[in-house]
Formats: structure tokens, C-alpha cells, sequence
């Protein structure tokens, strides 16, 4: 059958596949398809998308597992993902936004871990949906000040737990947020009292100040 002039393929998922693999049907070297089953599998997505050329795909995606929503080929197609996981690697929900041009449902994770440059790319990243409040775990050894409050700034009341590069307490002090687990350790061998306390009301984490050896201040 000569079918090189269809470049729109619509039906369930399984005839699709046939018409796929079919060589008695001639296809376009590029088609679409919108498999009308309410949902696929990555597997079956994958079958597709290696049969089609550039053509796009859209549909959504059953799993909602980043390690399997990961597995999915090309980066043109039009897939409706929602990881179900509540932690997942910035790394990888970056690769899922890059699979698709619908943007990647991800509001069910609430814990983010990886490089912070890769968590400050998701919280920024429009083709992401996140959580209202979501926490964040660098695994960085440390991360500046500014990097901390760029994430404190995107991720609602959720918690980022990490180290500060920083150890003065002038920069230290510039820190935003209060409910987050920073390790803090001042390098200054002197510092006034009220940056000391101001340093301890922005982490749940004890502040190091064994490095000080006067503090300055009101004595009240």
C-alpha cells in the first residue's frame, strides 16, 4: 500500500505499532501520531518514535518513575509526563525536559538533590512544574551564598540543607530565609554579637564560631 502522502497516523497504540512495522505499507519517510489509548508505555513510545523519522508524537506517558521516564528516545515528541517519584535528581528531570515540549508534570516531588548549578536549572526551568514548596539537597561539598539564596527564593518553605562556602560573617549574614539546615562556620576570629545572632536564626544547624575569639556588642 502506498501510504508516503499520510504524514498523521492516529488509532490505538497496538495498530500503530503494525502499521510501523508493516512492509507492505509504504510510509512517509516523517509521520506523526496521536495513539488514541488513554495512556503508553515508554516501551511502546520508544517502538514508535525510532518508526516515525522527525515525526512527533504526542501522548501521554504511562510510568511515572524517573528511572523509566528517563529511558524515553528523541526530543521532539509531545509527551505528557508526571513523575510519581517525590525525590528525583535535578539531572534527570532536566534530560525528561529535554524529551519533551509539554512541560514535565513534577508538583509530586518535593525533594530535588544534585549539583546546585542543576537544582538553580530546574527551579528556573518553565518546562518543569514543581511544587509549591520543595526542598533541596546540593551535593556539592559547598555552595556560595548567592547560589543558597537564589534556591531559597524558588522553592517555597521547603528546606535546603547544605554547606556554606563562605565563612565571614559580613556575607554570612546576607543569607535570606530562616527555616533552612545550613553548617555555618564563621572564619572571623572577631564578630559582633548581633551577626552571630543573626547568623543563628537563619539555619536550624548550630552555627561554628569556634574560630572567634571576641565578640563585640551590646551587653544586653
Amino acid at each position: 500500500v502506498g501510504a508516503s502522502a499520510v504524514t498523521t497516523i492516529t488509532g490505538s497504540v497496538a495498530d500503530i505499532k503494525t502499521v510501523a512495522a508493516a512492509a507492505g505499507i509504504t510510509k512517509a519517510a516523517n509521520w506523526s501520531t496521536a495513539p488514541t489509548d488513554a495512556s503508553v508505555s515508554v516501551a511502546d513510545a520508544n517502538i514508535l518514535n525510532a518508526a516515525n523519522g522527525d515525526g512527533v508524537i504526542t501522548e501521554t506517558i504511562t510510568e511515572g518513575d524517573v528511572a523509566t521516564l528517563k529511558t524515553l528516545t528523541g526530543t521532539n515528541n509531545a509527551y505528557t509526563l508526571t513523575v510519581s517519584d517525590t525525590t528525583a535528581a535535578a539531572a534527570d528531570l532536566i534530560a525528561l525536559d529535554a524529551m519533551t515540549t509539554v512541560a514535565v508534570g513534577a508538583s509530586k516531588v518535593t525533594t530535588i538533590t544534585g549539583l546546585v548549578a542543576d537544582i538553580k536549572t530546574v527551579a528556573a526551568a518553565a518546562g518543569i512544574t514543581k511544587a509549591a514548596n520543595w526542598s533541596a539537597v546540593p551535593t556539592d561539598v559547598s555552595i556560595s551564598v548567592a547560589d543558597a539564596n537564589t534556591l531559597d527564593a524558588a522553592n517555597g518553605t521547603g528546606v535546603i540543607t547544605a554547606t556554606i562556602t563562605a565563612g565571614a560573617a559580613t556575607t554570612l549574614k546576607t543569607l535570606t530565609g530562616t527555616n533552612n539546615a545550613y553548617t555555618l562556620t564563621v572564619t572571623d576570629t572577631t564578630a559582633a554579637a548581633a551577626d552571630l545572632i543573626a547568623l543563628d536564626a537563619r539555619t536550624t544547624v548550630a552555627v561554628g564560631a569556634g574560630a572567634v575569639t571576641t565578640i563585640t556588642g551590646s551587653v544586653a
